[in-house]
């Protein structure tokens, strides 16, 4: 923020004007000693280090664009929690009480290497700097193929293959496939790794490593904000708690308990336990009680809508008791992504919906998920969800 950056800068300055009287003493002693005229290369090379130091702190300083970092606890950056995911009013509300704005397939990016069908307009950390708080994803076992593409793990295929078939239709799988032989066949050179993909990674594959090493430098320069990252798991737990950890992500997460209120967001981050990580399929008990079973605490709506006049709030997985609501608002149709987000989004389809399920769900909102999350007003509509301007 503003006051860290001037404070840096201050501090930067008094470190460089020391060290250059420091430098001149040091000659200043040595010309009274007899010796040879002092050389200015002590003062150049004081001023010189002076300037680093200082273009250090600056960079540091404007790497915290949100917020004030209040330290470092157990590892994870926790801020002052005065200003909480972007609104002071939200930092005394606690988590089950905020609304969020989410993505759907998060990984899924339109236009980025080896994706055939894109989601997202924006990559994750774009979507992040675009206001987005939860993301959606699907994990899968896969290989690199050292061409930009990945190649679906032999014990993972059938699953995959059926999955994308379902959701997509087995035409356009086929069609993909077609193409993404075509362009670039590729044979596995990796190691079996963890890869976000969207059933089949031959039609899209993004390193998940390489993404959670992504949002903890992003939880590192934005210390008020609150993520939850819920997780489609076609893999074991327990590599999902080892990439998590990995990644040094496990410092942030915050690990929910049944029947116990949620804290407030302020305390989550004056915490630094400000990092919601969920599995639809498996937990990480007992080695890792932050991976929770998402559908012990959420509940959610249908997420097949051929048409924006079938959208309902009817209940679909989790306990219709549960504290958390997840609205999914998109259309079903893969040939038209662009044009349904554009239908789909706006202040009135969306906002009207997200209304409509919290009178009829008797909950507020929680994670509002959408295609291109960067179409349309969803964070105009989870603004009004939450009271904020």
């Amino acid at each position: 923020g503003v006051v860290t950056l001037a404070v840096s800068v201050a501090g930067a300055l008094l470190l460089c004007a020391g060290v250059v009287a420091l430098a001149r003493l040091a000659t200043r002693r040595s010309g009274e000693s007899g010796q040879q005229r002092p050389s200015r290369r002590p003062l150049v090379a004081a001023a010189a280090a002076g300037a680093v130091v200082l273009a250090g702190l600056v960079v540091w300083a404007a790497g915290t664009p949100t917020g004030e970092v209040a330290g470092v606890v157990n590892g994870a950056v926790a801020g002052e929690g005065n200003v909480c995911n972007g609104h002071a009013e939200l930092c005394d509300r606690p988590f089950d009480e905020v609304s969020y704005a989410a993505t759907h397939n998060s990984m899924a990016v339109a236009g980025k290497p080896g994706w055939f069908l894109g989601e997202q307009g924006l990559d994750i950390v774009g979507q992040l700097d675009f206001g987005v708080r939860a993301l959606l994803v699907d994990v899968w076992y896969g290989r690199d193929a050292g061409n930009g593409r990945v190649r679906t793990s032999a014990r993972s295929y059938d699953e995959a293959l059926a999955v994308a078939n379902e959701e997509l239709g087995p035409e356009i799988v086929a069609s993909a496939l077609r193409v993404v032989n075509a362009v670039a066949p590729g044979e596995p050179q990796g190691a079996e790794a963890l890869f976000l993909c969207h059933g089949l990674c031959e039609t899209g594959g993004t390193s998940f490593d390489a993404t959670l090493r992504q949002i903890r430098t992003w939880l590192e320069t934005h210390p008020d904000e609150v993520l939850s990252v819920f997780i489609e798991d076609h893999v074991d737990a327990v590599d999902v708690a080892g990439a998590v950890t990995a990644a040094g992500l496990d410092a942030y997460a915050f690990t929910p308990v049944q029947g116990k209120a949620f804290p407030t967001l302020g305390e989550m981050i004056r915490s630094g336990k400000r990092l919601v990580v969920m599995l639809e399929a498996g937990d990480g008990r007992p080695g890792a009680p932050w991976l929770v079973n998402g559908f012990e605490f959420v509940q959610e709506t249908p997420y097949t809508f051929p048409t924006v006049g079938s959208f309902t709030c009817d209940e679909n997985r989790g306990p219709s008791d549960a504290p958390l609501l997840q609205i999914n608002h998109w259309l079903s149709g893969f040939t038209s992504l662009v044009s349904n987000a554009q239908l789909a989004n706006t202040a009135d389809v969306l906002g009207g919906r997200a209304e409509q399920c919290r009178d009829e769900r008797g909950t507020q909102p929680t994670f509002v998920a959408v295609n291109y999350a960067d179409i349309g007003d969803l964070i105009a509509v989870v603004n009004r969800l939450n009271g904020v301007g």
